[in-house]
């Protein structure tokens, strides 16, 4: 495949085009189980080669799951051909990196579990879940593993290999007593099954849904609020999207213009760290084979840089940053990597009266990510002192996040937790005032 791929770069090169192809190889498996059955048990893999071209600053992308030679010649000509009719930008790059690179062999761990053993966990954690009182069912529930491969090879001569295992589980059951129900999921991730934590999914999982379903309805007003792990990582990942050098180029970045500029609170220090091998967003270089390295978005509140890509770091006149994103069916985009926010020092963070936020719904449609403006659903815990007085549910949590940076923390705390999914690190920050409107 390799010599397929070369020979295929070499007549871009031969038709003036600098060039980039990325190999995508897939393997999955996955159990759904229903009732104490097998619902559905499915194992695949796949293949394929995404080819980008850049010929008189015009980018052209065509990709194929076949590989005979045809194939091939149909692949170069199609991305020759968009090409040409693409709109010139003088900013669009590529690596000029002329290493081999190869990811950690670390990162894929030997798997230990024979399908049977995979398949009984999953039964196995449906029927602790339903074993719970009033745990009516388990509809959406399943356990799997991805194995990926992801090549870059470049014109330049850059070729570099990321491979990586991730096992996954999640579960989402549903709890009834008389007309009252309640959902909530729950996820774990790890590099094999044996890190998977499924006694946390079962228990946790149970305590939560069940907490939901007696929940009382909230009075309207203004609440200071911790978010849960997992809701504060996707709050953060739809608003520091400002912090794209993609989005500046495009001019969408509310912070553009705010570089050295305070954007939020002067404890706050927010970081892209893709080098913590703890975590499952771990990656040695990017998308288009440039080195990653930890990069400091916000210092202590100030905004000191953009992530970038090739091609946005060319615009800005400013180095890759390593977040350049690209699938084999299109253009490089940017991405933050592995999030971190620095630990606070806030030791007294759960202290008094607040509201604790487990869940959130509408985070794409009822967020502006220009204007930092939001509306969700959310569910989860009034508390006091640390402790939960009682779950609570069917209310919107309402404000704006980048007012919120700047005037509404109250405290970020000095201990780190990973997401569910290990892709964000990140520490309980307390959110004072912020616009509650109960049913």
């Amino acid at each position: 495949m390799n010599n397929t791929a070369h020979t295929l770069l070499a007549k871009a090169a031969d038709l003036g085009a600098s060039a980039d192809l990325i190999i995508e190889r897939k393997r999955d498996f996955s159990v759904m189980v229903s009732q104490g059955a097998v619902e559905k048990q499915q194992a695949s893999q796949s293949q394929i080669m995404g080819l980008r071209v850049i010929h008189q600053n015009r980018v052209g992308i065509a990709y194929s799951e076949a590989t005979d030679e045809q194939a091939l010649e149909r692949l170069l000509d199609n991305a020759m051909t968009a090409a040409r009719y693409a709109t010139p930008d003088d900013s669009q790059t590529l690596s000029t990196i002329t290493d081999t690179l190869n990811s950690p062999a670390d990162l894929v761990v030997e798997d230990q579990w024979t399908t049977e053993q995979k398949i009984a966990a999953a039964l196995n954690l449906e029927a602790k879940l339903l074993g719970h009182k009033l745990i009516d069912s388990v509809p959406y529930n399943s356990l799997g593993e991805h194995y990926i491969e992801k090549t870059v090879l470049t014109t330049a001569g850059l070729q570099a290999t990321h491979n990586e295992r991730v096992a996954y589980a999640y579960a989402a059951p549903i709890a009834k007593d008389g007309n009252n129900n309640a959902m909530l999921s729950q996820s774990t991730a790890g590099r094999s099954f044996d890190r998977l934590d499924l006694q946390r999914l079962e228990q946790d999982g149970a305590t939560a849904v069940l907490d939901l379903l007696v929940g009382k309805p909230l009075v309207s007003g203004r609440y200071d609020v911790v978010f849960s792990t997992d809701k504060l990582a996707s709050l953060m990942s739809i608003f520091l999207s400002a912090a794209s050098g993609k989005a500046v180029k495009d001019g969408v970045s509310p912070w553009r213009e705010q570089l050295g500029n305070e954007v939020g609170d002067s404890r706050l220090t927010v970081i892209d760290d893709p080098l913590n091998k703890n975590g499952l967003g771990f990656r040695s270089f990017d998308d288009e084979g440039q080195p990653t390295v930890r990069n400091t978005v916000i210092d202590r509140g100030t905004l000191t840089q953009f992530l970038h890509n090739q091609a946005t770091a060319k615009y800005a006149k400013q180095a890759p940053t390593g977040n350049g994103a690209r699938s084999a069916r299109s253009n490089a985009g940017v991405t933050w990597q592995q999030l971190t926010i620095a630990p606070g020092t806030d030791s007294d963070l759960l202290s008094g009266d607040y509201l604790e936020i487990t869940d959130l719904t509408g985070l794409h449609s009822g967020a502006n990510a220009i204007s930092g403006d939001f509306s969700f659903g959310a569910s989860g815990y009034l508390c006091r002192n640390g402790e939960r007085l009682h779950a609570v549910r069917g209310f919107t949590v309402a404000g704006n996040f980048y007012d919120m940076l700047k005037a509404q923390i109250a405290g970020i705390g000095e201990q780190q937790y990973w997401t569910s999914q290990r892709s964000a690190l990140l520490p309980s920050i307390r959110w004072q005032g912020l616009a509650i409107s109960g049913s």
